[in-house]
């Protein structure tokens, strides 16, 4: 029997694969084979990758190809090739599924499998005459490149539960597909090819439930394109989660708002804080955006439904931007931008448009005068309607956002400061220009240091006393427990005398820090305070559910 080795190159370490599971699961029945699947990410050595490879030894290798590993991947093929080249080597994945041909002529690989490839690797390792399998580009004994038609898409109830055998990757996402294919058709995204949408049934969607429920898993994160297309369906395994929670585990969805109708909303809010988390993209409120790249959204219905969401208070909503879409300019952008802060995300993520093989927008890209790398991830340089400098700024921005907004660290500061400035927009672009004007950009900086610079930028604009206290109440409840470190940090004298009373009555360990404010930073009434911020564990580990506890105690009390 070959030896035959998947091979998977995450983004991050947290990252698993699902493709690897499924292609092993599915083979392994169908083919009666035994296949070895390795994960690796982008970060780790090469050479540690390529020797870890070799030693399994493989006959038959398959990599599982994205825009974020495309490079590495054609490397190791190339050095694969050089050490071991009777090795037959196997690319599949949406960044090999538009442009086979061309990528032979890039690195020395055997077979290139074009869209879903259960069906199709499971024919190729039982050893079917190539020409016979669907859905696959390959070079033939005398060199010529040729391609197969495209295979039939498969009915997924074929498909085994990948995770059926109890190889689920430790420490890891896990990721999960109730269904393939998208309803939508945005001109970025190469879903819109995987026509009509195709689910599980239920059963099968509650049995596999019910497998990472009783294992305990952190995490399940769905990959279904619109999880909530089928409106009815989403909200039946919603119900079913809410029913079975075990306390521990949470689940990730991509959701269209503009579906979340009435009954999900009123579903929703019975769900326990931290089971579900809702990633929305927004991607542009300006009309004219949305219509250029076939997005059939109304963006004032769409801000509505998230306010009533998030007013549900129990869901960890991520929204997203995309910055270089058609038809919108910086100063459209920054108005899309604060449209959507304001409504108070949990995560806001600024992304940056890439042209995508196989997307509409990449082959409708002059029309817009989108000029974008030739390399991966393909993103864009500027447009008809967004400069480079442009893009530059807003990469500045990002790092800001990500930073200040997204990390949570800052939210007390920023609830105050963004009255200073004409929008959230318009500070994160001032702090972004500071930040880059004294050179921070080229170094990472502490989070101490961080501190310390958005002290000295907002010092001009603000009321010291006022800036201090809600800084320290920021550098306490993000989970610091050494001293406040600014030099004039000590916004009220603290009385360890008061302090020490505090921890014997509260039965609180010392370890939890007590620090003084001269008015109470969390309601804002001007009485001065003590505030004990207490870690707790949190219910569930992959959750964003914050896990300090604050007991607040006014001075004239003590």
């Amino acid at each position: 029997m070959k030896k035959i080795v998947l091979v998977a190159v995450n983004a991050k370490f947290i990252h698993s694969n699902a493709a690897v599971y499924s292609l092993k699961r599915y083979c392994e029945e169908r083919a009666l084979l035994r296949i070895t699947t390795l994960e690796f990410t982008v970060n780790d050595n090469f050479g540690f990758i390529l020797s870890e490879i070799h030693g399994t030894e493989p006959e038959i290798l398959g990599f599982s190809c994205y825009i974020w590993n495309i490079g590495l991947v054609k490397s190791l093929v190339r050095a694969i090739k050089k050490i071991k080249p009777g090795t037959i080597i196997i690319l599949g994945g949406p960044e090999v599924s538009f442009d086979a041909a061309q990528l032979f002529g890039e690195c020395p690989a055997d077979i290139i499998v074009e869209g879903e490839g259960e069906e199709t690797l499971s024919e190729i390792l039982s050893e079917t005459d190539l020409y016979e399998v669907s859905g696959i580009t390959y070079r033939d004994n005398e060199g010529r490149i040729i391609t197969n038609p495209p295979r039939k898409k498969i009915n997924l109830s074929d498909i085994p539960f990948p995770y059926g055998d109890k190889s689920l990757p430790e420490n890891k996402i896990i990721y999960y597909e109730s269904s393939r294919g998208c309803s939508s058709s945005c001109g970025y995204c190469l879903s819109h090819n995987d026509k009509p949408v195709r689910f599980l049934p239920l059963e099968r969607v509650f049995s596999d439930l019910d497998f990472f429920i009783k294992q305990y898993v952190t995490q399940v994160k769905f990959t279904d394109r619109t999880f909530n297309c089928d409106k009815k369906r989403a909200l039946h395994i919603w119900e079913y989660l809410i029913s079975n929670d075990n306390g521990y585990t949470n689940f990730h969805f991509e959701v269209s708002a503009d579906m979340l109708n009435g009954d999900a909303l009123t579903l929703l809010k019975h769900a326990p804080e931290g089971l579900f988390q809702f990633e929305i993209g927004i991607q542009s409120t300006n009309p004219e955006t949305l219509r250029a790249i076939n997005r059939q959204t109304d963006s004032e219905s769409v801000i509505k439904i998230l306010g009533k969401l998030k007013a549900l208070d129990n869901i960890h909503v991520h929204l997203d931007l995309i910055a270089g879409l058609p038809e919108e300019g910086y100063k459209r952008f920054a108005q899309s931008f604060n449209d959507v802060y304001a409504l108070a995300p949990d995560m806001l993520q600024l992304g940056f448009l890439k042209m995508l093989k196989g997307s509409r927008l990449r082959a409708d890209a002059d029309q817009y005068g989108i000029v974008y790398n030739d390399e991966p991830p393909y993103e864009v340089l500027y447009t008809n309607h967004i400069s480079y400098d442009e893009l530059k700024i807003l990469k500045s921005i990002e790092k800001m956002l990500d930073m200040l907004y997204n990390s949570r660290g800052f939210m007390n500061t920023l609830s105050y400061v963004q009255g200073l400035f004409d929008s959230p927009f318009a500070f994160l672009e001032a702090f972004a220009a500071y930040w880059v004007s004294c050179g921070y950009q080229r170094a990472s900086q502490s989070l101490t240091t961080v501190f310390k610079i958005l002290y000295t930028f907002l010092s001009p604009f603000c009321d010291d006393r006022i800036l201090i206290n809600r800084l320290k109440y920021d550098w306490y409840i993000s989970g610091n427990q050494k001293k406040f470190p600014l030099s004039p940090c000590e916004a009220i004298r603290e009385n360890m005398e008061n302090i020490n009373r505090i921890y014997k009555e509260t039965g609180a360990s010392k370890r939890f820090p007590i620090a003084g404010f001269d008015f109470n930073v969390i309601t804002g009434e001007p009485r001065a305070v003590y505030i004990l911020f207490e870690h707790i564990d949190k219910p569930r580990p992959g959750s964003q559910t914050k896990n300090i506890r604050t007991q607040t105690f006014f001075m004239d009390s003590v």
